[in-house]
C-alpha cells in the first residue's frame, strides 16, 4: 500500500502550504459587547433575534453589516462605525477598517483601513494591532515591514490576542522581522494554543513531532494535533491521519488514520479524501470497498487533486 506523501509535506514544511498564513481577528465581531447565551437558554429556549439598542452602536452596526436581525445595510453600518470612531470608540474604528479593507459598502482602500487599525491600536484595542501587523507583514496599504509587523503582533500577544501570538510565533520560526528562534517560537505557539488558537496548537504539535526546537515528543504532538483537529483545524486532522498512516513517532494504525482522514475529507480537504480512498481500495484499517474508494477519489478530484483525477480516469468501468 502506498499512502501518498502530500500530508507529509504539510507536516515538515507546514507554512509553505499554509500560505505563510497570518491570522487576523475575525471581522465584524464586536469583541467588547458580545456575550454568549447561558447554558440554560441554549438548552431550553430558541434563540431570540435581538436588535442592539442605540446604547450599543457598534454592535448595531455589526448587525447592519451582517444582516443579523435587521435588513443588511452597509450605508447604515458605515455611518454608525464612522460616528463611533469619530467619538473615540476604538471598536468603531476597527469595524470601519474591516469594511474599507474588504471594500464592503465603500470603495476598497487598504491604506485607509491601516489608518483606522492604527487609531484603534493606539487606543488599546489590541485586536486592531494584530490586524495592522498583518498589513505590515504583507505590504497591504502600508510599506512592507516585517519588523513593524513583529512589534505589532507582540503588542497583541502581550495582551492575550490568540492570533497575535500565532502570528508572532510564525515570524520567530521564519526569522522574518526578528531573529530566527525556534525555542521562542515554541513558547509563543504554546501561548497561542493555550489561548485557544487551533493553528498554534497544530504548529506546536509539529515542533514536538519533529523536535524542531530540540524536544521530540510524539505523544505530546498527537495530543496537540487532536486538540487542533477537535477545534476545527482541518489540516490537523489530515496530519493526524498521516501520523498514524505512516507511523510517524507512533505505532502504525490505519484504522485511526481512516478516522482522521474521514474528518478532514468531510471538511473538503482533497488530499485526505485521496488518502482515505487508498485505505478503502486496499482494505487497510477499513473493510475493502472499491465503490467507496471510487467515490472518495471522485470527491478528491472534484476538489482539485489531479492524481485522484488520474485514478478515476484509469478505473472507469467500460
Amino acid at each position: 500500500m502506498q499512502i501518498r506523501n502530500i500530508a507529509a509535506t504539510r507536516l515538515f514544511f507546514l507554512f509553505a502550504v499554509s500560505f505563510g498564513y497570518l491570522f487576523p481577528a475575525l471581522p465584524l465581531l464586536d469583541q467588547t459587547s458580545a456575550q454568549p447565551p447561558s447554558h440554560e437558554s441554549r438548552e431550553n429556549a430558541p434563540m431570540a433575534c435581538v436588535v442592539a439598542d442605540k446604547g450599543r452602536p457598534v454592535e448595531l452596526g455589526v448587525q447592519y453589516a451582517t444582516g443579523d436581525c435587521v435588513d443588511q445595510s452597509y450605508p447604515k453600518a458605515l455611518a454608525i462605525f464612522r460616528e463611533a470612531c469619530d467619538h473615540s470608540d476604538p471598536a468603531g474604528c476597527l469595524q470601519l477598517g474591516y469594511l474599507y479593507f474588504d471594500g464592503k459598502g465603500i470603495a476598497q482602500d487598504k491604506a485607509q483601513a491601516a489608518l483606522l487599525y492604527r487609531k484603534a491600536c493606539d487606543s488599546r484595542l489590541e485586536i486592531a494591532c494584530d490586524n495592522l501587523g498583518m498589513l505590515y507583514s504583507e505590504g497591504n496599504g502600508v510599506t512592507q515591514s516585517k519588523a513593524q509587523a513583529a512589534a505589532l503582533f507582540r503588542e497583541a500577544c502581550n495582551h492575550d490576542v490568540p492570533s497575535g501570538c500565532y502570528n508572532l510565533g510564525l515570524l520567530n520560526e521564519q526569522g522574518a522581522g526578528v531573529a530566527k528562534d525556534m525555542h521562542q517560537a515554541e513558547i509563543i505557539y504554546r501561548k497561542a494554543c493555550d489561548l485557544g488558537d487551533t493553528t498554534g496548537c497544530m504548529n506546536l504539535g509539529i515542533f514536538f513531532l519533529n523536535g524542531r526546537s530540540g524536544t521530540r515528543d510524539p505523544g505530546q504532538a498527537v495530543s496537540l494535533m487532536r486538540k487542533a483537529c477537535e477545534g476545527g483545524e482541518t489540516l490537523a486532522c489530515s496530519n493526524l491521519g498521516h501520523i498514524y498512516g505512516r507511523g510517524e513517532g507512533v505505532p502504525t494504525d490505519y484504522g485511526k488514520a481512516a478516522q482522521f482522514w474521514t474528518k478532514a475529507c468531510d471538511r473538503a480537504m482533497a488530499e485526505a479524501c485521496s488518502n482515505l480512498g487508498v485505505l478503502y481500495a486496499g482494505g487497510w484499517g477499513v473493510p475493502k470497498d472499491m465503490q467507496r474508494a471510487t467515490v472518495l477519489y471522485q470527491k478528491a478530484c472534484g476538489l482539485g487533486d489531479q492524481e485522484s483525477c488520474e485514478w478515476v480516469k484509469n478505473h472507469r468501468t467500460p
